[in-house]
């Protein structure tokens, strides 16, 4: 069980969250084959599964919820970025992450926070999972 820190709107149990222009269920970029199923007409969502090194799951929990907020404050394409830790596995991070488009995201990957992160977190990174998906 993941349990979630929201760094950025308000946790979507029992209020009205608005999402951006179009809401619906999320859907695969790709499909199985690996074609595109479609043209973005949603939010582009990633979502980003963590395995620390368990020595340094403090250090980590740390530097994502400082990522999480920088992203938040820092990047106008962002809208959401949600922080979940596994209550019983301190070592286990889900991200959720929802940006305007595909191009926000980009400008995200390039950004300084997100270089200076990723060079810090890697080292006690065991695994890292990232899938994208249009929220539609």
């Amino acid at each position: 069980m993941l349990v979630p820190i929201f760094v950025g709107g308000r946790p979507p149990f029992g209020r009205r969250v608005r999402l951006g222009r179009r809401t619906g269920p999320a859907v695969p970029e790709t499909g199985p084959s690996g074609n595109t199923v479609g043209e973005q007409i949603g939010m582009y969502v990633v979502t980003v599964v963590f395995e620390v090194d368990p020595q340094f799951a403090a250090d980590f929990r740390e530097a994502v919820l400082r990522q999480a907020a920088n992203s938040i404050e820092l990047e106008p394409g962002c809208s959401r970025f949600d922080v979940c830790f596994d209550p019983d596995r301190a070592e286990r991070v889900f991200l959720y992450e929802l940006y305007d488009d595909k191009a926000a995201f980009d400008l995200h990957l390039a950004s300084d926070h997100f270089a200076d992160f990723d060079r810090r977190v890697a080292p006690w990174t065991v695994t890292k999972t990232v899938e994208t998906w249009v929220l539609n």
